[in-house]
């Protein structure tokens, strides 16, 4: 799949160490990645556009198709519902139209749509904006094939705990929180093998300002098919000399067609490195930083100073199928000379 290079005595040393930390299998994960970007120079175009969180769209499973409702009041002056999936977010820090949200005080809202088929999922993502703390995130999220969730369930007991969403056929999927800040577009992805589903239900949490619960200006909610063709960064790499390596690809990875993988260099000059190739994530302190993805393969890199790309053609698999990657290279800047890339899952699909 990728070119042999010549490796360095310390690289076939770094290739040994790594193999030692071969972990067994375990079950795939929900990655749940989440970003706040600050400043006036933000995009106002109304997409988003992050290091790791993917972009909002105008082609996800919930475009065009209308939230209810099931729990809670939306405010006076809040957007229409339609605003979270028209594919846009807001245009400026302080859309009220182009933004829904709650009144203040209000403890929960509970939102549900129901998609136009069975889909598998594969990816949730969500936007906000505001000039402070309206923009932070709060929620959990749950997906139903054919839920039993008309009244009286919701009216006598409108916020139930997982056991009882469980009874009503519904499955936990992730928490959202995307921390305290004072205003800037955030968005959060949950990203993974999600499941079957029709419905998708949000449980939208408030936030604490000055002892008064506030609601979130919501702007966009995205449901991704799991055959969508994605990569998404996740973890934390380690800085070398330059900062922290970066590793991406130059087009989304579609069956059959050919791409290139991205790696930067983190030490401004010609160095060596090592390209991990793992079917899991995987969290392991090693060397100062953290290892991300499951040493399966090891492949020698030669990183030019302007950073390498390799040739990649993407075979035709499974949907739903992820490969994690992640980049090292040797940097005497770095903590123990070797910076690392954040983890890179790449999701081949249509």
């Amino acid at each position: 799949m990728y070119g042999p290079y010549s490796a360095s005595p310390v690289l076939l040393a770094l290739a040994t160490v790594l193999l030692a930390f071969l972990l067994p299998s375990v079950p795939a994960q929900v990655l749940v990645t989440t970003e706040v970007d600050y400043g006036p120079d933000r995009e106002t175009n109304g997409t988003f556009v992050f290091a790791s969180v993917p972009s909002n769209s105008s082609t996800d499973l919930a475009n065009g198709l209308t939230f209810k409702v099931l729990a809670g009041s939306p405010h006076g002056a809040s957007g229409p519902i339609s605003v979270l999936t028209d594919g846009s977010a807001q245009k400026n820090w302080d859309s009220v139209r182009e933004s829904f949200f709650t009144t203040d005080d209000t403890t929960h809202i509970r939102i549900q749509v129901q998609l136009a088929s069975v889909y598998d999922i594969g990816q949730i993502n969500t936007f906000s904006w505001h000039r402070n703390s309206r923009s932070r995130q709060q929620y959990r999220v749950y997906t139903g094939l054919a839920p039993s969730n008309n009244a009286p369930d919701f009216t006598a007991a409108p916020f139930q705990d997982d056991a009882a969403l469980a009874k009503l056929g519904y499955t936990a999927v992730a928490s959202v929180d995307t921390g305290s800040h004072s205003g800037g577009q955030a968005g959060a992805s949950i990203d993974g093998k999600i499941g079957l589903s029709v419905y998708v239900l949000f449980d939208i949490q408030p936030h604490y300002l000055s002892g008064v619960q506030r609601s979130t200006f919501h702007g966009e909610i995205d449901i991704v098919d799991v055959c969508a063709a994605r990569t998404v960064n996740y973890g934390m790499g380690l800085a070398g000399t330059n900062g922290v390596p970066t590793l991406t690809t130059s087009a989304p990875p579609v069956f059959g067609k050919s791409i290139g993988l991205l790696g930067s260099n983190s030490s401004g000059v010609a160095s060596s490195g090592l390209l991990i190739t793992g079917l899991q994530s995987i969290s392991v302190p090693f060397l100062g930083g953290t290892l991300l993805a499951d040493t399966t393969i090891l492949t020698p890199l030669a990183v030019p100073v302007a950073g390498f790309a390799l040739p990649v053609t993407i075979p035709t698999l499974a949907c739903g199928l992820s490969v994690y990657l992640q980049a090292l290279q040797l940097d005497q800047a770095a903590v123990v000379g070797v910076s690392m890339s954040p983890g890179l899952r790449l999701v081949p699909g249509r």
